[in-house]
């Protein structure tokens, strides 16, 4: 590990030197690292008490995207069969979500926990080369589908208050997703982001306002009982109506561009890289660096944060955000 603020020397978290270990992800708390060795064994790793402790044995191939649950009680990730998996730490028991029917050139599939670890919202690719949003019930077992499939989308991902679900999706795609398509040298790849209303009686975020004042309703005198009892809950439940909910996908209010990287913020913030245009042969190192944008659905509004950005991660509790910038982190 690396200090955050200032400059210092790296700590070595594990005491061998021997043994291959990869994908160390932090918990959300910041104190355990889920990791894989080169046996294909799941370790979870203490930091406090410096101690490494085996979790599971998997067999099924090798394997990448590890993502805990806002919880900590479950991890995700996929393997080199394009399936996805989710293990429960306290039993070890890994169960398989889903699987892509065919094996791309390069793995597509992407997942996310919604903040009450109760979904996992994730895409698969189709036989048509499209990737389609499913949504992932823990605790029935279920998986259902968002998105018709007409389109390509991507990286879902729940926002914090665990009213909406982001998403990328394009409906130009097809010759890039052909990958070796020659259709694809002259033209440029674009998308829109979407967001999805997961609760029947939530309203749009972009919903037309108007500008007539309200009357006011006296104000009612509460007492310290009723004021607790309205108090949110530190972890906003996600409750899903699954019905007509692919009738409550949303386009933000923005031109088409090429947006990716898509990361939730506080409730109602979503981070996300876009480009003018992703170039797909001969790529131009310029193009490349995108611009790091915030939008605020309270605000309606884009804000563009930082230019010549190739990728990033954010903290947990938002306030520090690692960039890839050219020459390194």
């Amino acid at each position: 590990k690396v200090p955050a603020n200032g400059v210092g020397d790296g700590t070595q978290l594990t005491a061998d030197g021997k043994v291959l270990r990869w994908d160390g992800i932090p918990s959300s708390d910041g104190t355990r690292l889920a990791h894989f060795d080169k046996d294909q064994q799941l370790w979870v790793y203490d930091i406090a008490s410096r101690t490494n402790k085996r979790i599971a044995e998997c067999d099924e191939g090798d394997f990448s995207d590890v993502t805990w649950s806002p919880d900590g009680k479950w991890l995700s990730f996929r393997d080199n069969a394009r399936a996805l998996w989710r293990l429960e730490l306290e039993g070890g028991t890994a169960t398989r979500v889903d699987q892509e029917p065919i094996y791309g050139v390069f793995p597509t599939l992407r997942h996310a926990w919604s903040s009450d670890s109760r979904w996992i919202a994730y895409t698969r690719m189709e036989r048509s080369h499209f990737k389609r949003v499913y949504l992932h019930d823990v605790a029935a077992g279920a998986s259902h589908a968002l998105t018709d499939g007409l389109s390509d989308a991507a990286e879902p991902v729940f926002d914090a208050g665990g009213k909406y679900l982001y998403l990328a999706a394009s409906t130009d795609a097809g010759p890039f997703n052909t990958w070796f398509s020659q259709a694809s040298a002259d033209i440029e790849q674009t998308n829109e982001l979407y967001v999805v209303v997961l609760g029947k009686d939530t309203p749009s975020p972009f919903a037309k306002e108007s500008d007539e004042e309200k009357s006011k309703a006296p104000a009612e005198e509460k007492d310290d009982e009723a004021e607790k009892k309205e108090e949110k809950p530190a972890t906003p439940s996600t409750n899903i109506d699954l019905a007509g909910l692919a009738q409550r996908i949303v386009a933000f209010p923005l031109a088409p561009a090429y947006y990716s990287n898509l990361v939730p913020g506080a409730e109602g913030q979503l981070y996300y890289l876009k480009t003018v245009r992703l170039p797909f042969t001969g790529e131009d190192p310029e193009a490349l660096k995108a611009q790091l944008c915030r939008f605020d659905l309270t605000e309606r509004e884009e804000k563009v944060l930082l230019g010549g950005v190739q990728g990033f991660q954010l903290s947990d509790d938002h306030e520090k955000a690692l960039l890839r910038m050219e020459g390194g982190w």
